[in-house]
């Protein structure tokens, strides 16, 4: 039997039999929701009714060796995405689809830990140019947060925006107080 496999933008791709149809899933050209034409009944069926194209996914395999003896290799827990509760079963309270459409990060529980710049971002806060350093201290304070959730990468960003913007606070305020003075100087001479 050949397929049609039916683009997002409606466009028709194929008709292709069913070896060409299961090596385009393996590529990924076609992913369980894609809607699948059977050639000459026309009738058509999402990808993952049809048996046999994706391929059944692997249980992880455990570590097999230790670091040393009598101590086993440390594993991160199982990732769920949010939304998603045990099972796969959707969560109650979450709309359909919007764990599979939430943007998702690596969770990197061994990385070291991010510095939150908090103590310089205060500094130029209180000594050097207030509005600029409370958006340094907001930054700074999402670090701690995002790094417990585990987006390292995330809280990585925020660290750089808090050194970012408490160095540009630091650098308008010490501008700032040259030319005031330079300006208290000229008029009291």
């Amino acid at each position: 039997m050949n397929y049609n496999v039916i683009g997002a933008d409606g466009a028709v791709y194929g008709p292709v039999d069913f070896e060409t149809l299961k090596r385009w899933a393996a590529e990924g050209r076609v992913n369980p929701d894609s809607a699948i034409e059977e050639v000459g009944s026309g009738k058509r069926v999402p990808a993952n009714t049809i048996p046999g194209l994706f391929a059944a996914p692997q249980a992880p395999q455990a570590p097999t060796h230790q670091l040393h003896p009598g101590y086993d290799v440390p594993t991160q827990p199982a990732y769920t995405p949010p939304g998603v509760g045990p099972g796969g079963a959707p969560r109650p309270g979450v709309p359909p689809g919007a764990a599979a459409n939430a943007v998702q990060y690596p969770r990197n529980t061994f990385a070291e830990p991010v510095k939150n710049h908090l103590a310089k971002a205060i500094f130029s806060t209180l000594c050097c140019c207030l509005p600029l350093g409370v958006v340094a201290i907001v930054y700074a304070a999402q670090v701690g947060s995002k790094q417990a959730g585990g987006d390292y990468y995330g809280a990585k960003e925020s660290s750089d925006n808090a050194e970012k913007w408490a160095n540009i606070s630091i650098v308008l305020g010490l501008i700032g107080n040259v030319i005031g003075a330079g300006i208290r100087f000229m008029l009291h001479k």
